[in-house]
């Protein structure tokens, strides 16, 4: 199996580029459209015939991308079965598009369009994503597989997600998914997303990347058949996004555990939290309108609590991650809302994200979101998911959102720790948004 050792076009190695601190999130940024997995020849939409698709994809129950499709609200495009036999695990016969026809299906824009009666909900189109994500896991593995209800596939982390603008009911959007690496029991697939406007060409607007597991149904680990390029046309092109997705895998089972809470302030750093938690405490030196820009912490915080129920895209009796992170993101929404007093922001990317265990039916959850940094352009928001029915002693998972202020409100706004374990918080996400923009 290749070891990661070929160059992509405009860089170095990637293990080059990781001892220089850039993670492999951000080299996927500077990719261009054409070094990303094009769809394959011959891939044709798939018919609504519900015993194709569980052909395909092996999933016991349908999400609401499913329940739409059937209603021919949106097109899947894949190989067919045929073809798929000729080329057994390749990124090719992994691909899948799922296409949304928002500006011709006015009955399928109004089932994503958010409040303002104008842009997708993010929210859903996160789940959308995780979906995705694993019916590609489904079909690469289940492929060759004839016992397909022996294992299962769940999403183990996201490692960074990326938007660069909104998604506008007017358009149509498109989403790509293929495998990228494989490992021996887990595999790295990536996500690109396009949308279209009237009479313009597809423009590359995000991405993410997604490590999925595979388990038996005694949850061990189960082996997963490796990548082939047999019938690969740009081998090139396919070797770049194989060492792509080995720095992915490499890279979080490396950070895995591992925090910026772990490195003490450097001085400057200390300075910094002297100074903030010094103006916290001693507003009467500044003007009212100082005062006003300056927001403690605690005044963002906002709570939600979830059932995992039978309806809410559960797969194999364990629900989706994806619909984790969309009420997730809707918590962190609100929040982003209120501290940007209801004006408009835009959500802008994902942090690495690790699914220590799967969420289980009847599993209850809290989530805590606040807003823990602000400079003069973004934001970001910590939401905390906590397990508050299973009795598992768990650390919660924390879900970091990243958004941009409207234009001109990031210079007279800022958030402001109230302690020292606040002001930690506030460090850390500094340092992790001075890495999300290199």
């Amino acid at each position: 199996m290749l070891q990661g050792r070929y160059l992509l076009n405009k860089f170095r190695s990637l293990h080059q580029v990781a001892r220089r601190g850039v993670t492999a999130f951000q080299v996927k940024n500077e990719l261009t459209q054409d070094q990303l997995m094009p769809a394959p020849e011959g891939i044709k939409p798939l018919s609504a015939d519900e015993d194709d698709i569980k052909r395909i994809f092996s999933v016991s129950n349908f999400h609401l991308s499913r329940r739409s499709f059937l209603k021919n609200m949106f097109e899947i495009w894949t190989l067919d079965e045929e073809t798929s036999k000729m080329h057994k695990h390749t990124h090719h016969n992994s691909f899948i598009q799922m296409y949304f026809p928002f500006s011709k299906n006015k009955e399928l824009a109004s089932s994503y369009v958010s409040w303002d009666n104008l842009n997708v909900r993010f929210g859903l189109i996160l789940n959308e994503m995780d979906t995705l994500a694993t019916d590609v896991g489904y079909k690469y593995v289940g492929s060759s597989n004839a016992g397909k209800d022996d294992f299962r596939i769940t999403t183990a982390v996201i490692d960074g997600m990326n938007f660069f603008e909104r998604i506008q009911t007017d358009q149509d959007l498109k989403m790509n998914g293929y495998v990228m690496y494989v490992s021996k029991s887990s595999f790295v697939v990536g996500i690109d997303l396009f949308t279209r406007s009237k009479d313009q060409g597809w423009k590359y607007i995000g991405n993410a990347s997604y490590i999925l597991a595979a388990r038996t149904k005694d949850n061990k680990p189960y082996t997963v058949p490796e990548l082939s390029f047999k019938g690969e046309k740009n081998l090139l092109k396919c070797k770049a996004r194989f060492e792509y997705g080995y720095h992915v895998h490499a890279q979080s089972k490396a950070m895995q555990g591992v925090s910026e809470y772990h490195a003490s302030p450097t001085d400057e750093e200390a300075q910094d939290i002297h100074n903030l938690l010094f103006t916290l405490h001693n507003q009467q030196q500044y003007t009212l309108s100082e005062r006003r820009a300056y927001v403690p912490m605690s005044k963002t915080l906002n709570t939600s609590q979830m059932v995992i129920q039978p309806q809410k895209n559960v797969i194999q009796g364990f629900a989706a991650a994806g619909h984790v992170l969309n009420e997730a993101y809707q918590i962190a929404w609100i929040t982003s809302h209120l501290f940007c007093e209801r004006q408009k922001f835009d959500f802008v990317g994902l942090d690495r994200l690790y699914f220590p265990v799967p969420s289980v039916l009847a599993s209850g959850y809290e989530f805590k979101a606040k807003v823990s940094y602000s400079d003069k352009e973004y934001f970001r928001v910590n939401t905390h998911l906590t397990n508050i029915v299973e009795s598992i002693h768990e650390e919660p998972t924390i879900i970091d959102f990243t958004f941009r202020f409207p234009e001109g409100m990031g210079e007279e706004k800022k958030i402001m720790p109230e302690n020292y374990d606040d002001a930690l918080k506030y460090l850390m996400n500094k340092r992790m948004m001075q890495k999300f923009l290199v």
